[in-house]
């Protein structure tokens, strides 16, 4: 039987990674998580008894200072070698290839096992728009003097010249990068099944009651003080729940009567909610999550000016509704 290693580092990843392990029978599969140390949305995998893997491991990041982030990047990815040499997979999936200890994996066996693509978000559907100096060979050398590791830093993410194939969850919808490779469908219906439930239920810390509404905020740079005074005025309510960025622990503090969802992933809590409940958020990864996994929930996304067409378009494709944010 062939052995494969997927090597995730995000809720989304991981909901894939479980689907392709679900998917197909005729391969072991293996997983390595990259979790950050205080992570609120930690995941408790190693709880989840009827998890789809041969093993699971967890390689863990510590972002309290710099110098903590260098040290324990550079033993992850001696860890995570050491169980790619172990394992000895034929092929190994991954989440963001930019990824330091993701690409250094890539570099390290680009050789010797056929490498895949696994859904990443919203940059697996829109080439990101960045400056010229970014994602170099410059780049890739102070991040080996750094961490002590060669690494391959594409341009776009998905979209390394030693990825053969990718996993998505709309392959109708994949970029022009990936849309070169072999790409395969997730099957989201898989995602909905008992054994899923189980991780799902140990997951579960949702306390919420007799909401209406989940507002998924953006990142802290997207809410500037206009946005943020239309978001009081309309949705500082017990009847709307407020679910922060993942790096954001501010823009919260500033609904004072509405619940806070702070320690659940979007893809567990779009999978637990009520189909009655309407989510409201931003042009981002999270609302395509949610619809993408769950089909039957009333989404809208807010468009204020300065939006990304691009990003505007995919969600109208998606079947999200659009509404002006100053008006809604």
């Amino acid at each position: 039987m062939k052995i494969a290693l997927i090597l995730t580092s995000t809720p989304l990843q991981l909901f894939g990674a479980v689907t392709t392990a679900l998917s197909d029978r005729d391969t072991k599969y293996h997983l390595i998580y990259i979790e950050q140390i205080g992570s609120r949305y930690h995941l408790p995998l190693r709880d989840w008894r009827d998890n789809p893997f041969e093993s699971i491991d967890i390689a863990l990041i510590d972002k309290s200072s710099i110098w903590a982030k260098i040290k324990s990047k550079r033993v992850a990815i001696e860890k995570i070698f050491k169980l790619v040499e172990k394992i000895e997979p034929h092929k190994l999936i991954v989440g963001n290839d930019r990824k330091t200890e993701v690409s250094a994996t890539i570099h390290r066996f680009k050789s010797i096992l056929k490498i895949e693509y696994l859904d990443d978000g919203i940059h697996s559907y829109i080439l990101e728009r960045s400056s010229i100096f970014k994602y170099t060979h410059l780049d890739s050398f102070i991040k080996w003097l750094l961490y002590g590791y060669r690494v391959n830093t594409p341009k776009y993410i998905g979209c390394s010249e030693y990825i053969d194939g990718a996993y998505l969850f709309k392959p109708e919808f994949a970029n022009s990068c990936i849309r070169r490779k072999e790409v395969k469908k997730l099957d989201i219906e898989i995602l909905k099944s008992d054994r899923v439930r189980g991780l799902i239920d140990i997951s579960d810390n949702l306390t919420l009651k007799d909401i209406d509404i989940v507002l998924i905020l953006p990142h802290r740079k997207e809410l500037n003080s206009r946005i943020l005074n239309i978001l009081i005025k309309k949705f500082d309510n017990p009847k709307v729940a407020i679910k922060p960025h993942p790096r954001d622990n501010e823009s919260t503090k500033i609904f004072k009567r509405a619940q806070k969802i702070s320690y659940i992933p979007m893809e567990v809590l779009t999978l637990l909610i009520d189909n009655s409940v309407k989510i409201v958020g931003f042009a981002t990864t999270a609302l395509l999550t949610a619809k993408w996994l769950n089909g039957d929930l009333d989404i809208v996304s807010l468009n204020f000016r300065g939006s990304d067409s691009r990003v505007v378009e995919l969600m109208e494709r998606s079947g999200i509704r659009l509404e002006e944010g100053e008006s809604f």
